[in-house]
Order: C-alpha cells, then sequence, then structure tokens
C-alpha cells in the first residue's frame, strides 16, 4: 500500500477509476470537528463499517496476567537472592588461581590474600586484596622498579587471574542467574 497522500478531488478521482461510480456522500470519510459518533455513518459501504470497527472501544481482561506477574515477581526476587553466592563463587576462584599465579620465596604473599563479598543485589561488591606491603611491587614490578631481586616484567597474578578466567566467570554468573 503506498504512503502517499492525495488531496480530495485526486482521492474521488482514484476512486472512480478503482470502482467506476463516483464516490457517495456518506463514504467520504469523517468531517473534521464532528462529534465521533456523527462522523460514521450506519452500514453504508465497506468503509464505513471498517471505520465503525476501528472507531469501537473494545475491553477485556488478558487471561493469565496475573500468573506471569506472579512468576516474573518470583523471577526477578530469586535473582536477587542469587547475586551474592554467585559473587562469592566468582571471587573464590578469581582468588584461587591468583594464589596459584603468586611466586613464592616464603609463602607470605601467597598466604596474604584475603576476599570479602558485600551488600545484596544490585549492591554486590566482591573485593579481592593481598595484605602483604610488598604485593604491589610484585605485581606491578618493572625493569625500572629495583627492590632486591627485579623481574623483566610484573607478575600481574591478581590481573591475570581475571582476564585468563572470564570464560568461567561469565559460566558461573549464568549458572546462577538462569531461571530455576
Amino acid at each position: 500500500m503506498p504512503d502517499t497522500l492525495f488531496s480530495g478531488d485526486e482521492a474521488e478521482d482514484l476512486f472512480e477509476r478503482t470502482y467506476g461510480r463516483p464516490i457517495r456522500p456518506n463514504e467520504r470519510g469523517p468531517r473534521p470537528g464532528a462529534p465521533l459518533a456523527r462522523q460514521i455513518p450506519g452500514a453504508a459501504g465497506a468503509r464505513s463499517q471498517a471505520q465503525a470497527l476501528m472507531s469501537k472501544r473494545y475491553s477485556g481482561r488478558i487471561r493469565g496476567l496475573d500468573v506471569v506477574e506472579a512468576n516474573l515477581r518470583r523471577l526477578a526476587k530469586k535473582m536477587k537472592s542469587n547475586v551474592r553466592p554467585a559473587m562469592t563463587q566468582v571471587v573464590t576462584l578469581i582468588q584461587r588461581e591468583s594464589m596459584e599465579r603468586t611466586p613464592i620465596r616464603t609463602g607470605f604473599l601467597r598466604a596474604s590474600h584475603r576476599s570479602t563479598v558485600r551488600g545484596t543485589g544490585r549492591k554486590t561488591v566482591g573485593t579481592i586484596f593481598v595484605t602483604a606491603s610488598y604485593a604491589l611491587f610484585v605485581h606491578e614490578a618493572s625493569p625500572t622498579v629495583k627492590f632486591r631481586s627485579a623481574w623483566p616484567r610484573g607478575r600481574k597474578y591478581l590481573e591475570r587471574a581475571v582476564t585468563d578466567n572470564l570464560d568461567k566467570i561469565l559460566a558461573i554468573i549464568k549458572r546462577w542467574m538462569r531461571p530455576r
């Protein structure tokens, strides 16, 4: 159907060419400013019937909507309660991987890894930190940083624990957020 608007005369000419007769007064359509009940003639022609159907207000109730609404609320509540366990599992995974990647001389740096999970729902925050005073130097070591023995590049044990396990992290989140 074309998206072209016609002037009144063009529309009448098109109607006459299509149907082989001139348009009747009751088929012309609504008059601007007239009340809606008076705009649509009774049952004269298909066009007026279509207009009558389109102008009626239909009201009703969708069955089962209350069940859908209750299920959505239940699902949102369940997902909200699953955020903390999911975050705990992700934090534990990252901490374990970071500890495995941490260089060992005395074992203190590896043993100083800590993690916390705080908050509920959307405000849940997981934190992994290392309490050893020299942890930053080992993590970010570069040839320009000199302390006892410098490595050619930073170990980045905590950062790499996250980037190398992104697939596992996403799998954990999907598993906990999946509706059951």
